[in-house]
């Protein structure tokens, strides 16, 4: 079962909730929410069930306070990642505001159990350096993943992106 954060950065903005998200941040906000799900259908006997969320933009740092159930798996999704350089890479890094490749080092203290979603298609139009520069990233990028702790990986490309993966 999934229970996620829409694809877009807008969260209800009611007072409750934003001082909720200024108090706990949006991970914490999420994460306790995704728990109570997750323990409910536990509850109900489903304990071969696991519920999945998304690290995903406010969302993508790590939890401060509130530890994913164990029932629970989070997949991380590095959306506005550099991909012509690896995740360990300073542009990956160092970025403010946008992804920061430290999120994914922080996640691999939570003890829980995580999944990546990564992107390698052209989707802002822009050309790739390198034909084939997308699939040394994750190559090089797959023992990074393991050391923090991911359990599965889907890699997302799209139509655009031929010159890249091929036909």
């Amino acid at each position: 079962i999934s229970v996620s954060i829409n694809d877009v950065a807008e969260w209800c903005s009611c007072e409750k909730c934003s001082a909720s998200y200024k108090s706990e941040g949006y991970t914490d906000y999420l994460m306790r929410f995704v728990n109570r799900v997750a323990e409910e259908i536990e509850k109900r006997g489903y304990t071969d069930i696991l519920v999945h969320t998304f690290a995903y933009d406010n969302a993508v740092e790590a939890p401060k306070n509130i530890i994913p159930r164990h029932n629970v798996f989070v997949q991380f999704c590095p959306i506005r990642a550099c991909i012509a350089h690896p995740l360990t890479a300073s542009c990956n890094q160092t970025a403010v505001g946008e992804f920061n490749g430290k999120y994914l080092v922080d996640w691999a203290l939570v003890d829980c159990k995580k999944y990546l979603w990564t992107y390698h298609g052209n989707f802002s139009n822009c050309p790739v350096p390198h034909t084939d520069i997308s699939y040394k990233t994750m190559s090089g990028n797959a023992q990074f993943y393991v050391e923090c702790g991911a359990m599965g990986w889907f890699a997302q490309t799209n139509n655009r992106n031929t010159e890249v993966l091929g036909d």
